[in-house]
């Protein structure tokens, strides 16, 4: 005895299929993109919101100037950017010599010049600013002599002890404690899985359907 035939029409499955070739075209590179960016941004969040641990912190400047340059969905390298634009915390990265890089002459490590150490060196505070008031301040070597020609800029007090504002160096070694790339590379092991679910629901939900009559891309 034959079986009942049945018939189907597979035209709803061939267009499903369509659908599905149509969003995997055009939102995985949205996806893509969404998912580095998002990365990029809990890097630049997760480094503004560690500066405490490892500077004194005076103001929110340096933590402005973390930047990210963002992936562009249509771009062929799927690399986003994490940076800061001051040029002064690339050293606290990779440690080295500070000089003087705009007379040549010294550095300058405040003593007296801040305090408490929150408290921000306004230009007032400089070791030129407060050298121009010859009646208050003096410069003279450091007691006992220094390899590097160490200066001490002193505020004079009547009839009391000179204290010590700044000492002026030719260089001063800065060692390397801002754990950038480590910061960076701990982010994208902790988020990115969860950063591509993320991007790839918001691409899904947000596909528009191709025009009817149109061929899928």
């Amino acid at each position: 005895m034959a079986g009942p035939i049945v018939k189907v029409d597979v035209s709803e499955f061939e267009a499903l299929a369509a659908w599905y070739d149509y969003v995997a075209r055009r939102q995985i590179p949205f996806a893509l993109s969404l998912a580095v960016n998002y990365t990029a941004a809990d890097a630049q969040a997760r480094l503004r919101e560690e500066l405490p641990e490892h500077f004194t912190v005076r103001s929110t400047w340096v933590a402005k100037g973390i930047r990210i340059s963002k992936l562009n969905k249509k771009g062929d390298d799927p690399t986003a950017e994490i940076w800061t634009k001051d040029k002064y915390m690339e050293r606290q990265v990779f440690g080295g010599l500070k000089t003087d890089e705009t007379s040549g002459e010294y550095v300058g490590v405040p003593i007296m010049a801040r305090r408490p150490k929150t408290q921000r060196t306004t230009r007032g505070r400089w070791p030129g600013a407060l050298a121009a008031q010859r009646n208050k301040y003096g410069l003279s070597r450091i007691d006992g002599g220094t390899s590097d020609g160490a200066l001490g800029l002193w505020r004079y007090r009547k009839n009391k002890t000179p204290r010590l504002y700044w000492i002026l160096k030719q260089s001063v070694f800065v060692r390397a404690r801002w754990p950038f790339f480590e910061t960076v590379h701990e982010v994208v092991d902790d988020r990115w899985k969860s950063n591509v679910v993320r991007a790839w629901d918001f691409a899904l939900a947000t596909a528009k359907p191709p025009i009817r009559g149109s061929r899928t891309p």
